[in-house]
């Protein structure tokens, strides 16, 4: 027989995977041997001490010496304490030798309850068998078989037993009834009338007759045999004529109390007497009552009903099916708080509180860049040349698209991924409404799992679900129709203070081009509105940048850097340079082409101020990228579609507002606004929390407190206006003189719609229709 519970091996200091097995509670000499590796390799622990070590699911610990195998492996045998406490218990195996201590990695043990199905190896079976063959025994006519004599060997001891137990119960010791067990015609003795007659005969029927406890009472006689199985008769000093007990319709009614019991005025019925000996005979109305079976107060001579044990059977599987459901159902959430180990779940710890912030699953022991591009949305992610109606050209280089190429975009593709996010400390907001959260866990995949979610930027407008979508991989610029002669024009892009017509005539597009000067408010009515008007002349499928884009992006930035100061991680941006009178001093677009799809600096960048261009190198005036998009923060502030604050001065600085489609309103807060449950910080300052509202707006990094600094725990700015009564726009990343206010969280909210401003641009959107 092989008694070992398991065959594992695990690896030394290794986290990356965690194992499970099973057990029940109070296994006594069952085995878990142990092979051990060292990255991957097998690792003898011959002359070493091997203990199990763990703790159980109450809190309590857990440590088994381990024999070691002459082969260098090594086994723990438990005994019937070690895992008595039903639950998940998490153990490792701890490996010392002379001069150095080891630690496998982790594993799952699940410690089953030790409920046995199988009753047939119970000792207590056979008892169960024979009171089972008992009832078999009864009468179909209902009477009940008892022995002429009642004793322990008689061949119905469990009959003789109810019947005894049952008549010392019910009568005094001084009034006890006697026993004839002669055949006669049943006299009435009346001045002893409590007499059990085993043998009677009435009518010639041979039965059983019991007197009444009172001289004036009754006799029921119990037939054997003949038509008349019950029969009755009452009377003072001489008893009237038998009667069926059929006919004495009150004696059917009647049940057995402690008022009525004795009485000479009532008579309880067959099914009353049944009843109340089952009721009150514990042999016959014991139950199972412990988690175990086990009645503690049972004896030998008291077993339960085969009704007992069937109803305890029962609720036991009920009770373990309902336990098995609840446990999987909080297996995801268990999962989620301890950090999961599958190969493609990517996470984030966040601990706002106190400032530290640690990998999980397989983004454990990464470095940012090179490490995740095993993972699709990182790895796939890249530049990528389309036309206006977003089909990707991949015979044009993107690090070869020039100015002049009007026809085309360069963007960047984003293949779609799943997130989940666990929080695991919320405070709630004073004054406010939903949560500062204080400490959660962030996960990505590129494959569903249980609990996670498709992330909301990967839905079209008619809400399927779509494989990518397209980022602009540059600042929008504005391209318009620049008329030569009546007949003829050129389609050029549009230059602040070089250019100053503030005409917006129906050609006008966005663009997402190298080499160019981002449109602001300067000279064209560049608000929210105007921008999505310009990007969907295009095709219905582009859009002004939404804040379902920003949180992806932000999102994918925290998880594969591991920290929420994106300044720091990458670089300051384009955040030192001066703003000269009322102008466009957004730097000219397309520094950062050579770095392709990777992360990081321009070498250099063009500062341009009404055509006057002046070189800039060093950090915080030059260009930064994060995998392909180019000044996410910094340069100029980018609108943000879909997103509105609203509020009525009792709500901090507002109250947020997300479109569920893109049908974009900048002073709305119903229809297709969804409440998230959730207000904003009312003060201005460095960002200290996030905000956690609805779940189903947890994918959100909005601030909801601003007690941090210019560097923890996410070291961006925010600026609100302070109890909000009316609508405000939100703006994103800082511009060319914000300086380390600026980064990936950075918001500015202190807008009202339809505004325009010289630091204020946008990106570009493509969202592509599912074929569904």
């Amino acid at each position: 027989m092989n008694d070992y519970i398991a065959e594992i091996t695990l690896d030394l200091n290794c986290e990356r995977s965690c194992q499970t097995i099973m057990l029940t509670q109070f296994d006594k000499g069952k085995k878990i041997h142990l092979t051990v590796t060292a990255n991957g390799e097998p690792y003898s622990v011959s002359g070493c001490s091997v203990v199990m070590k763990g703790v159980n699911s109450d809190g309590s610990r857990v440590a088994v010496d381990c024999d070691v195998e002459q082969d260098g492996t090594a086994t723990a045998v438990t005994d019937d304490i070690t895992f008595d406490v039903k639950g998940f218990a998490a153990a490792r195996f701890v490996i010392s030798d002379s001069q150095r201590t080891y630690n496998t990695q982790r594993f799952l043990i699940y410690v089953d309850d030790a409920l046995d199905t199988d009753v047939t190896t119970d000792p207590s079976y056979s008892i169960l068998n024979r009171l089972i063959r008992e009832v078999q025994l009864i009468d179909e006519r209902g009477g009940i078989i008892v022995d002429d004599a009642l004793s322990t060997t008689s061949t119905h001891p469990v009959q003789n037993r109810v019947v005894t137990a049952a008549l010392a119960t019910k009568a005094p010791a001084v009034t006890a009834y006697t026993f004839d067990s002669t055949t006669t015609e049943v006299p009435f003795n009346v001045n002893n009338p409590k007499i059990i007659y085993l043998n009677a005969v009435v009518d010639g029927e041979n039965g059983i007759v019991i007197t009444s406890a009172q001289t004036a009472s009754f006799q029921f006689f119990f037939g054997r045999n003949g038509t008349t199985k019950i029969r009755l008769r009452n009377g003072a000093d001489t008893y009237s004529e038998w009667q069926p007990a059929a006919e004495k319709i009150i004696n059917k009614k009647n049940a057995i109390t402690n008022a009525n019991k004795s009485s000479a005025e009532f008579y309880p019925s067959i099914k009353a007497l049944v009843d109340y000996i089952a009721e009150n005979y514990e042999a016959l109305s014991n139950k199972l009552t412990s988690e175990a079976g086990i009645d503690e107060d049972s004896t030998d001579t008291e077993y339960p009903t085969a009704k007992a044990v069937f109803d305890f059977g029962v609720q036991i599987i009920d009770d373990v099916n309902e336990d098995i459901t609840e446990t999987n159902s909080n297996l995801s959430d268990l999962k989620a708080y301890i950090g999961y180990t599958s190969g493609d779940i990517l996470g984030l710890h966040a601990d706002f509180e106190n400032k530290v912030f640690t990998r999980l699953g397989a983004a454990v022991g990464l470095s940012a860049g090179n490490d995740f591009n095993a993972y699709p949305m990182y790895g796939q992610r890249r530049r990528v040349v389309v036309d206006s109606n977003g089909v990707i050209d991949d015979s044009y280089s993107p690090e070869n698209v020039e100015e002049s190429d009007t026809n085309v975009d360069v963007m960047v593709y984003q293949p779609k991924f799943y997130y989940k996010v666990v929080p695991l400390k919320l405070e709630k907001q004073s004054g406010g409404l939903g949560y500062h959260i204080r400490k959660a866990n962030y996960y990505i995949s590129s494959t569903p799992h249980a609990g996670f979610k498709l992330h909301p930027l990967f839905y079209d407008e008619n809400g399927n679900e779509i494989d990518y979508v397209l980022f602009s991989a540059y600042e929008a610029s504005f391209m318009y129709w620049r008329a030569i002669s009546p007949t003829a024009g050129t389609y050029e892009i549009f230059h602040d203070g070089v250019d100053t017509d503030t005409t917006i005539d129906t050609s006008a597009v966005l663009k997402s081009l190298p080499g160019v000067k981002p449109i602001s408010g300067q000279y064209k009515t560049m608000n929210k509105l105007n921008m999505e008007n310009c990007a969907l002349r295009k095709s219905p499928n582009w859009h002004l940048d939404t804040i379902q884009s920003v949180s992806a992006n932000q999102l994918l930035m925290a998880i594969e850097f591991g920290t929420f100061n994106t300044q720091n991680a990458i670089g300051m941006g384009v955040v030192l340079n001066s703003s000269v009178n009322s102008n466009n001093c957004s730097s000219l677009t397309g520094s950062t082409s050579a770095l392709g799809n990777s992360t990081g600096m321009a070498s250099e960048t063009i500062y341009d101020v009404a055509g006057t261009e002046t070189t800039f190198s060093s950090d915080g005036k030059v260009s930064v990228s994060y995998r392909g998009i180019e000044n996410l923060w910094g340069n100029s502030w980018k609108h943000i579609n879909g997103i509105n604050l609203w509020g009525d001065g009792t709500m901090g600085s507002g109250q947020v507002y997300i479109a569920d489609d893109f049908s974009f309103n900048e002073s709305s807060h119903s229809g297709n606004y969804k409440s998230t449950g959730l207000t904003l910080a009312n003060a201005g300052g460095y960002i200290s929390a996030f905000g956690y509202g609805d779940k189903d707006y947890d994918w959100l990094f909005l601030p909801s407190e601003t007690a941090g600094n210019s560097s923890l725990p996410v070291g961006d700015n925010y600026y609100c206006t302070s109890n909000l009564n009316g609508y405000r726009v939100v703006r994103l990343g800082g511009f060319w003189n914000y300086g380390a206010n600026a980064g990936g969280f950075s918001l500015s909210c202190d807008s009202v719609p339809n505004t325009q401003h010289q630091s204020v641009g946008g990106r570009l959107l493509y969202v592509p229709t599912s074929t569904v």
